[in-house]
């Protein structure tokens, strides 16, 4: 008969157990959702000028339903390959000195190759940024800036592509 109370309480305290962990699993998956679907605003005054040797540029933008994609890529000329940086996709409201930072991913892309040669890490500067469409306020243009950061430098890149309400201008 204890068995039996044991085995009640065991199938209890794992039910209680479960629940607990899927709900701390929902909480984890909603606070990063937020974090990374926010424009954050950002202070660009220790950023350097774009009078550097890094090739630059948007591949694409595109609207997917409620989402916005920018790809890019930043890769410094002359240099044998990329140990450590840090990049950035960062809109600017055009006509204001404004700069917002959206979350902005690593995203490994052949298509740099076409742009530099040498290193096999240079596959590796490219990157992604996905953002709700609906954090941009419509009918405002944005300039698309890469924040590039490597060796302790920060570098303020300004794109010729326009954001207006999500809708791409190059």
């Amino acid at each position: 008969m204890l068995t039996f109370f044991e085995n009640r309480n065991l199938k209890k305290n794992a039910a209680c157990l479960l629940f607990f962990g899927l709900l701390c699993s929902a909480a984890f998956c909603a606070v990063l959702f937020f974090h990374c679907s926010r424009l954050v605003p950002v202070d660009i005054s220790s950023c350097g000028d774009e009078d550097c040797a890094i090739s630059y540029g948007i591949f694409g933008c595109e609207e997917n339903g409620d989402k916005l994609f920018i790809w890019a890529y930043a890769v410094p000329v002359g240099e044998e390959g990329v140990k450590q940086f840090e990049c950035h996709i960062l809109l600017n409201p055009v006509g204001t000195d404004k700069y917002y930072k959206a979350f902005t991913m690593c995203k490994d892309n052949c298509e740099v190759q076409r742009y530099a040669s040498g290193c096999a890490n240079y596959k590796y500067t490219g990157f992604l940024c996905c953002l709700d469409s609906d954090r941009i306020n419509k009918g405002t243009d944005y300039r698309i800036c890469i924040l590039y950061k490597n060796e302790g430098k920060s570098l303020l890149l300004h794109t010729d592509e326009i954001l207006t309400g999500g809708e791409q201008h190059g």
